[in-house]
């Protein structure tokens, strides 16, 4: 009985992984279907000089120009020249037309942006500034035995719960993704979706809450 049993659980297990296989190879289109080998994401690295920038907010735009003496502005006038032009009609007026270059839409921008690379020492120093925030792409359980100050989780497979906070956000924000770092894809996913979703400033922490715990031990 026991061994009828066996072959059963068997033969269900295996009818389960092949019809998942043909439904991934033929029916799931090209974006959603998985792929048969992990593919290494490479990313770029930011440099501190575009990481920190001053936003544009912080800048004096459209201040005046310096005063001059009695309170009047200095204003650059255009003059005219006295030089005639003559033109040359000997020269068929020939128009070469130029083809306009292919329009980008908005979503094909957002499809091929990626996420940049942080290290640690940029981390330490973005989480000491309250307008950067930090998404943990870790489940619950492990958000819950510890993550970097100020973190909050949200786990890809439940980006949905976390829409209405998400649209909230101005999209010009700093956002830190991170998870177990290493091997782990959550990060890659959830940073994927919320450039979806319009964030131009999207960063990726590699070493992860791993690299991170590792390293505030060893103070």
């Amino acid at each position: 009985m026991k061994t009828r049993l066996g072959y059963e659980i068997l033969i269900i297990v295996a009818f389960s992984t092949i019809a998942g296989l043909m439904y991934n190879a033929f029916v799931r289109d090209a974006k959603t279907r998985l792929p048969w080998l992990r593919e290494e994401v490479v990313l770029s690295s930011v440099t501190d000089d575009d990481l920190f920038a001053k936003s544009p907010k912080d800048t004096n735009i459209g201040q005046l120009p310096a005063s001059t003496e009695q309170g009047t502005t200095a204003v650059n006038v255009p003059t005219r020249s006295n030089t005639v032009e003559v033109k040359d009609t000997s020269r068929k007026n020939t128009t070469k037309q130029v083809s306009p270059p292919p329009q980008i839409t908005e979503q094909q921008e957002q499809n091929t942006k990626k996420a940049l690379a942080v290290t640690y020492q940029q981390v330490l120093r973005l989480n000491t500034d309250e307008s950067v925030l930090f998404f943990d792409a870790r489940n619950e359980h492990e958000f819950a035995e510890g993550s970097i100050p100020r973190a909050k989780n949200i786990f890809p497979l439940d980006f949905e719960k976390h829409i209405p906070y998400i649209l909230g956000l101005p999209k010009d924000v700093r956002i830190v993704v991170f998870c177990g770092g290493g091997q782990c894809d959550l990060s890659h996913d959830l940073s994927e979706k919320l450039i979806q979703f319009g964030f131009s400033k999207v960063y990726i922490y590699l070493g992860g809450y791993t690299e991170w715990k590792n390293k505030q031990e060893q103070k």
